[in-house]
Order: structure tokens, then sequence, then C-alpha cells
């Protein structure tokens, strides 16, 4: 029998209430992610290229930890490699169960996705400066990646050096990478393509207008006859 971390007395709407007040926030503002690459950048290059590359290209936390210097080769064409999350990896990458086996999965059933020019050569110049030549997010002993405990580590120490909610979490940066390219292109499908989604209902979960570009919006309306 499992018993339920809520109390059992409540209504189906306490219960509804409460389960949505203990999720994690999804979505931080621009001005979040600058604070947050502020104070990763006070922490180490590392820190910093970790909170960039997860919320400028959109990536999965275990994706981003199973990057390899060999996925930079196409990266003078603007494009990444990336090591995929089918079902059942990621879940595994969580939980560090069978890492090795688990990210080899993943990486060979990598895909190649366009990023922007200057996010290409930030990553360019983070391998040549750090001096990388396996994963670019190396764990203690060089030979593998980090996991994903220290990276929830990493970016609560820059979420709480930027006083930014407690409930964020590494994940918000995808849901930021999502929902700046709708406000940019306001083309769903390219949200979908970019953040590898199986379904566009999917992406529409990290569409949340910000109450500035609400009024923009508006504001841009004809006007009312």
């Amino acid at each position: 029998m499992t018993l339920s971390k809520y109390p059992t007395n409540l209504t189906p709407k306490e219960l509804g209430l409460m389960r949505r007040k203990n999720r994690r926030d999804k979505f931080i503002s621009a001005d979040q992610f600058k604070a947050l690459l502020d104070a990763a950048q006070q922490r180490s290059p590392r820190d910093h290229a970790f909170i960039y590359i997860a919320g400028n290209v959109g990536l999965r936390v275990g994706e981003v930890l199973a990057l390899h210097v060999t996925d930079c080769e196409a990266l003078d064409n603007n494009y990444l490699r990336i090591p995929t999350e089918k079902k059942g990896v990621k879940k595994d990458i969580k939980r560090n169960r069978n890492r090795a086996k688990t990210i080899e999965r993943a990486r060979n059933n990598a895909i190649e996705i366009p990023i922007h020019p200057d996010v290409a050569n930030y990553i360019l110049k983070y391998i040549h400066n750090q001096n990388i030549t396996t994963w670019l997010f190396p764990g203690r002993n060089q030979t593998k990646p980090m996991t994903v405990m220290n990276a929830q580590y990493i970016f609560d120490q820059c979420r709480k050096a930027a006083n930014l909610p407690l409930r964020l979490s590494p994940h918000a940066l995808r849901h930021f990478r999502g929902l700046t390219l709708y406000e940019t292109t306001g083309n769903l499908t390219l949200v979908q393509q970019q953040l590898r989604h199986a379904s566009v209902r999917t992406s529409l979960t990290y569409i949340h207008l910000s109450d500035t570009k609400a009024k923009e919006y508006i504001n841009a309306l004809p006007p009312v006859i």
C-alpha cells in the first residue's frame, strides 16, 4: 500500500490546489535568466556554461550532461549533436541507473539541431579555454560526465545567489528557451522541432506570455470599432 504525502481528509479541489502549490515553477524571465548567468559566472566557467547552454539551446538536464566534445564537430556550421533522451533513458539518467550504458544509449540515438551562431561560438570558446577533450561537463574523475544531482546543486546555488524562487528547477531553463522561441517567432512548430517534442500539445505547455508581452500584443491590435 502506497501512502500519500498529502492529508487524506482533503476535498478534490483542496488536493488539486495543494498539488499545484507544490509543483516546481516552470517559467523564468529574461532578467531572471541573466541573474542566473551572473551568479554562475561568479562560481566557475563550467557552471556558467551549464546554465548558458541549457537556457540557450533548450536541452534537458541529462542531455546537457551527456554532451561530449565529439558532439561539437559541426559547430562551425552552427549545428550541435544532441544525445537524445528516449523513453526510459531519461529516468535512468536521473536515477544514475547503469549510467554508462544509459548515456551510451542516448548517444547512439543522437540527432543534430541548428543553434544560434553566438551559442556555437560560445561553446567552441568554452572547449578551447577549458582544454576539454572528453565530456563538456566532466565529473570528479574526468572519465564520466557530471551527475544530475551535481547539476541540480549547481543550479540551486546559482538560484540562491540570484535570489530567485525556491521552486525553480533546472528544467525551467528548457522552458525559458521554448518561451523565448515562441515570443520571438510566434511559430509553435519551431518550438516543437527545436525542443524535440513528440506532440505539439507538449510544446503548448511551454507557452506562457508575460504581462509585458501580453500588453505589447494588445497595444499592437487595431483600434476597437
